[in-house]
């Protein structure tokens, strides 16, 4: 039995409600109820969501899609894919965990669990229970500093992209600029991570960050226009004062 049916016949067994549908290109539809009843530092939150957990053809190699179907969640939420389903953490992150612990009742009793306590508080106090990890590239870049001990954002992004693009040579400069080899630097982090069979998602990853700076530095170059525009304006508009 291969990893994937594995953890399709262990999440039917341990949640009974779910039913299992074929999906598009070899994917499998799982649905059913999902009974949250969770306490945090004395706070306990309780409800009955339904969920459609559709998981890829090449599980665990690739992540699954969760998606809320009871209509509890505020489709405006900000940990919602446009899709409609639920962004439970770092992709990266996720895939790891996954590929060391390949289950789906791992996932639902893990990552689902969270957010939907998470979404619950937030909505009934107005403020996330246990941080809230910042979405889009922050998120990602502070998730990656973590993981390679490191804060400043510059260094992380050329950390990662070494683990996306760069053939590891052990010898040579880490690519952080601490002006040591990579072997007595961060070398051990980035090899592993490259071994990791997750290279998609880290490339996936890498990508949002890019794409989130590029559309950071076009605004400042549009505001920088305008700016540039209206002291023109002002200035060909401006006479002196005429002193007698």
């Amino acid at each position: 039995m291969s990893s994937s049916e594995r953890a399709i016949a262990e999440l039917l067994k341990a949640r009974t409600g779910f039913k299992r549908e074929a999906g598009q290109q070899g994917e499998v539809v799982l649905d059913g109820p999902y009974v949250l009843d969770a306490t945090y530092n004395g706070v306990r939150l309780a409800e009955d969501f339904d969920l459609e957990l559709v998981v890829p053809g090449d599980y665990p190699a690739s992540l699954p899609k969760v998606k809320e179907t009871s209509g509890i969640i505020d489709p405006g939420y900000e940990h919602l894919y446009l899709d409609g389903t639920l962004c439970l953490g770092v992709r990266g992150e996720l895939l790891l965990a996954q590929l060391e612990n390949p289950s789906l009742v791992a996932l639902l009793d893990g990552p689902v669990r969270s957010y939907l306590y998470s979404y619950l508080f937030r909505k009934r106090y107005g403020c996330y229970p246990f941080g809230d990890r910042a979405h889009g590239a922050l998120g990602i870049l502070h998730y990656y500093g973590e993981l390679f001990e490191e804060t400043d954002f510059t260094t992380i992004v050329k950390l990662l992209g070494a683990v996306c693009f760069d053939e590891y040579r052990g010898h040579l400069p880490c690519p952080c600029g601490s002006g040591l080899i990579a072997r007595k630097c961060h070398g051990e982090t980035i090899l592993e991570l490259k071994e990791s069979g997750a290279a998609a998602i880290f490339s996936s990853d890498f990508m949002i960050i890019a794409r989130e700076l590029d559309d950071l530095r076009q605004s400042a170059e549009k505001r920088e226009r305008a700016l540039r525009q209206n002291l023109e304006s002002l200035s060909g508009t401006y006479r002196a004062p005429k002193i007698e």
